[in-house]
């Protein structure tokens, strides 16, 4: 773990996907960092 993410330990995943190519998975994840993203994740865990 780093120092960031060390003081949440333990944590859980909740959501996870496996892509082929790294461009997929790069294209997926700016998907995530904008405001639809964020609520397709918010509502996917609720």
């Amino acid at each position: 773990m780093t120092k960031s993410n060390k003081a949440y330990l333990p944590f859980e995943v909740a959501y996870f996907e496996k892509y082929d190519k790294l461009d997929e998975a790069i294209k997926r994840e700016k998907f995530f960092k904008s405001a639809s993203g964020r609520r397709f994740l918010k509502d996917k865990i609720n």
